[in-house]
């Protein structure tokens, strides 16, 4: 009864009779939450990545698009000068061709994966332009400007690395949390672990792999093949970047648990306990007729695939119709037949 009267469940109830302020209070929070995704990866690119406001310090490429869009300002460089693309107008230059090149990506996520989240990805994009645009011209430059002087200073590139790869995949897990993603190799990445229900960062790191080698032969081109002078900026381009993008597909499949699946084992002696939790869960369930060992008493032995994301509502629903149930859960490599994922909006 306390659960009845309890403010989550009145609120719940609220947003079920009333389905206009749900949709308005779900995207409110994605929007707010698309925001934060956006400054997180624009502050890890500006900050650790692609700091500009220190020539000294070698860039570290940051793979998929951002990446892509660093290959086509070195190329510029190496065709025209420095002179075009200067320090100075460098990030504004980046998030010119980096909102260009996610345009077609977004329309391929509007009709293939979801309007909704097709338009969350082109929010994110908006954001990273405009937040890599006024970060460093805000009252806090001379801290930012600070904070990678000290990591360069005492972790080096692989503290850059790290920091840049973390703030990265944090953007992007979060940003897939609501559906949706930051644009770019995310899009094409979540469109193929979504067709084959596997998990997203190994597919981003296959497409950055020809970005990554393709921008340190470019540098290594731009200084003439000279190993004493372009040894540092050839090594952040390769080595560095690679450590940058393990992190971030650490940090997303750790975070992304869409395509995780596991395995539910339930002992119980309720009749309807199976019924139950397929109309809660919406997935299928295989029954064994058992009997208990020390008891023998006649039980029912239920066994269901679920996504991850699913087993806390999962064990919370058993628990609720068989407080006595025994439960167990396995992690699962990998599923093949038929399965049920909510589709993406």
């Amino acid at each position: 009864m306390a659960e009845k009267h309890s403010l989550s469940h009145r609120y719940r109830e609220y947003l079920y009779d009333h389905p206009k302020a749900q949709a308005a209070i779900e995207y409110t929070i994605s929007l707010l939450v698309t925001l934060v995704s956006s400054f997180i990866f624009s502050f890890g690119f500006v900050v650790f990545i692609n700091p500009t406001f220190d020539s000294t310090l070698p860039h570290i490429v940051s793979g998929g698009v951002s990446g892509f869009s660093q290959l086509i300002i070195l190329i510029i460089q190496l065709i025209s000068g420095k002179s075009v693309i200067s320090a100075s107008n460098a990030n504004l230059a980046y998030s010119i061709i980096y909102l260009l090149v996610n345009i077609p990506i977004c329309i391929l996520a509007f009709k293939g994966i979801g309007k909704r989240f097709a338009l969350f990805s082109i929010i994110n994009v908006v954001g990273v332009f405009a937040f890599t645009n006024t970060i460093e011209y805000t009252g806090f430059s001379t801290f930012i400007h600070s904070i990678t002087a000290f990591v360069s200073g005492n972790g080096g590139l692989l503290a850059r690395a790290l920091f840049g790869g973390v703030c990265t995949g944090i953007a992007s897990a979060i940003a897939y949390k609501i559906d949706s993603s930051t644009g770019g190799v995310d899009v094409i990445a979540y469109y193929i672990a979504l067709k084959k229900s596997t998990l997203v960062g190994k597919y981003s790191v296959i497409i950055n792999i020809g970005i990554v080698s393709t921008y340190a032969l470019l540098k290594g081109a731009q200084y003439n093949w000279d190993v004493a002078a372009g040894a540092p900026a050839i090594i952040a381009a390769t080595l560095y970047s690679f450590i940058y993008m393990f992190v971030v597909s650490l940090i997303v499949d750790a975070v992304n648990l869409r395509n995780k699946k596991v395995e539910v084992t339930i002992v119980s002696t309720v009749p309807d306990l199976a019924k139950d939790l397929i109309l809660a869960v919406h997935h299928g369930a295989t029954i064994i007729n058992g009997v208990g060992a020390f008891s023998g008493s006649s039980k029912n032995i239920i066994t269901m695939v679920i996504s991850s994301y699913e087993l806390k509502r999962t064990i919370e629903k058993i628990k609720s119709l068989d407080p006595k149930a025994f439960v167990k859960v396995n992690e699962l490599a990998a599923v093949f037949g038929n399965f049920f994922i909510k589709p993406v909006k």
